[in-house]
């Protein structure tokens, strides 16, 4: 037991970073952890300008929700329907296999309605989103 203590301790110490590093990419693991996965349909990007509707409204169960695009974007965003989503951070996966992470810290609700991401690279694969949903709270994907 105080083994795996020690372990969780170095861990945590050896993870940290200076606070004006705190959006540069880092590492996603690679290995199967449990999520939920959005089934329901992932609808294209308009060609006009501005934002469109990705999914239907969603929820993060087993504290993450991944969703498989397979599409190019300038941008992407995590949009509150309904109640408060706690978003952790975001994992990006490209088509080419780069990867990016976003810390966020940050709830969806009816006073921050919008969480916009930067993208680093072209076409993503899939997109995990770490967090918890309230019960009765729901969010979807944008796309620009």
């Amino acid at each position: 037991m105080k083994a795996l203590l020690l372990l969780a301790l170095v861990g945590c110490a050896s993870t940290a970073k200076p606070s004006s590093m705190a959006l540069q990419p880092e590492p996603i693991m690679t290995a199967e952890v449990a999520s939920s996965v959005y089934e329901g349909p992932i609808y294209s990007a308009r060609a006009k300008a501005g934002w469109s509707i990705l999914t239907d409204p969603t929820e993060i169960r087993q504290s993450r929700q991944k969703f498989q695009l397979g599409a190019r974007f300038e941008g992407i965003a995590l949009q509150n329907v309904s109640g408060s989503s706690h978003i952790k951070m975001v994992d990006i996966v490209f088509a080419d296999g780069h990867a990016q992470s976003i810390k966020l810290g940050q709830t969806l609700n009816h006073y921050q309605s919008t969480i916009p991401l930067a993208l680093q690279h072209g076409k993503i694969d899939y997109i995990v989103v770490h967090g918890t949903t309230n019960v009765g709270g729901s969010y979807r994907l944008l796309g620009a």
